[in-house]
């Protein structure tokens, strides 16, 4: 009974220094994905959930879904997305294509965060360089072809006379 004022502080804060690193792991993940979404230049969240298994608490397990579609409809693009994600995934992460709603659903545990934050960026990192191709090799055949008009003119002038 004889604990002073300043006892019961100090231990009530070493309780709450405790619990804040805790509780500051479980949401770092979930917002370093939502954050990546908010960030891509390819896809829009749409909407996200997650639930746990109360049937068996003692697991201790949280399952995600993340729904989400194209910011930009870009046909090519989408079908190079759509045939990563056939070739295969990182284990504990399934990515969907549901055509009929025209979305794509991530789903994950969520001691996967880490690997589901990964495998997003390798996708996104592979999109970017396709289209970073497909830019320069527009270009290059723009420039060929202003190339063959030039030798044709060329040639047209030095073969009338």
């Amino acid at each position: 009974m004889g604990l002073s004022t300043a006892a019961i502080a100090t231990e009530q804060s070493q309780q709450v220094l405790r619990i804040q690193p805790a509780e500051k792991a479980v949401f770092s993940n979930k917002s370093m994905i939502e954050d990546w979404f908010h960030q891509s230049p390819f896809f829009m969240l749409k909407h996200q959930s997650c639930f746990d298994f109360p049937n068996f608490p003692e697991t201790q397990k949280v399952f995600h879904v993340l729904y989400f579609e194209w910011a930009h409809n870009e046909a090519q693009l989408k079908a190079l997305f759509n045939g990563l994600i056939l070739l295969g995934q990182s284990h504990g992460i399934v990515l969907e294509f549901q055509k009929e709603l025209n979305t794509y659903a991530l789903k994950y545990y969520e001691h996967n965060d880490a690997r589901a934050l990964d495998y997003l960026q390798k996708t996104e990192y592979y999109l970017s360089k396709e289209l970073r191709f497909k830019q320069v090799l527009s270009s290059y055949l723009i420039q060929e072809k202003r190339h063959e008009q030039s030798q044709s003119l060329l040639q047209r002038e030095l073969f009338v006379q």
